[in-house]
């Protein structure tokens, strides 16, 4: 009997061993690392870059904090506005309506003169001057590329990179982003 025990439990730990290394296999999945959405243009509501070379997504902060929003005309000059949101970070683009409507698909993220400016804001950031990284238009911009702007579907998509600077002189670089997202109206800028 003690030799039946022997040659099942011969049989039975390998079995056991092969399962257990099949579960932890499927583990990883659950484990992947955050990857950069597709580029698309089809209003799949998809935001994604690098910042300082780690992948960031929006995600839903708080209850009214939505991962991105898209606007137009939130100024007297009628300018566009996307924000995408993660818990503690936002990435914000002003965009010259005229820039836009007039079918100017690139222009450099400089500063609010120019009316095109990009900011990344790190509410992790202890002191309110580091929490503030903003285009410059000299040493510290970008560009933004729109592939779609359509009025009547309710899309804008594009990929962008800048390079923005705090207060104290931090840099962080946004590399690789890409957004599709849909707008819930537009209101035409009436001068």
């Amino acid at each position: 009997m003690n030799k039946q025990l022997l040659n099942f439990s011969k049989l039975t730990l390998p079995i056991m061993l092969i399962g257990i290394i099949l579960m932890g296999s499927g583990c990883e999945e659950d484990d992947k690392k955050p990857e950069l959405p597709p580029i698309t243009q089809s209003g799949e509501n998809t935001f994604g870059c690098l910042v300082d070379g780690e992948v960031w997504l929006p995600k839903k902060g708080m209850i009214t904090t939505p991962p991105f929003s898209v606007s137009n005309y939130q100024y007297d000059d009628g300018r566009w506005l996307i924000i995408a949101n993660n818990l503690k970070q936002s990435i914000y683009f002003y965009m010259c309506q005229d820039s836009l409507l007039k079918g100017s698909t690139t222009f450099l993220i400089e500063s609010l003169d120019n009316c095109s400016t990009a900011s990344f804001y790190d509410e992790s950031e202890e002191s309110r001057e580091s929490k503030k990284y903003r285009t410059d238009g000299d040493a510290f911009n970008g560009q933004l590329i729109i592939t779609r702007f359509d009025l009547e579907e309710l899309i804008i998509a594009g990929t962008f990179y800048f390079d923005a600077i705090n207060d104290n002189g931090n840099v962080v670089k946004i590399r690789e982003g890409r957004f599709d997202l849909k707008f819930p109206n537009y209101n035409p800028f009436i001068e």
